[in-house]
């Protein structure tokens, strides 16, 4: 079963971020998808097994970058 730091259980066996082979993508994929669909993203680090918030972000920037927009719009329309 993926288990989080907190040993919280997502599914199947072990973290997602210890697959092998073509398996790691689907970490990456995964990460990607849920922080697209704002899942916060201790979560992630979480489901990953990541063991810092540093590293989930600083791999994961690429994601967080397009969605600046997303959160300025956010702010104007709750100012507005």
């Amino acid at each position: 079963m993926l288990r989080g730091s907190t040993n919280t259980d997502y599914s199947g066996g072990g973290h997602i971020s210890q697959a092998v082979g073509p398996f790691h993508s689907l970490g990456h994929t995964c990460a990607t998808v849920l922080l697209r669909k704002n899942v916060n993203p201790k979560i992630v680090q979480e489901m990953l097994g990541y063991s810092t918030m540093t590293q989930t972000m600083d791999t994961y920037t690429h994601v967080l970058s397009d969605m600046q927009a997303t959160a300025a719009s956010a702010m104007e329309e709750v100012l507005s």
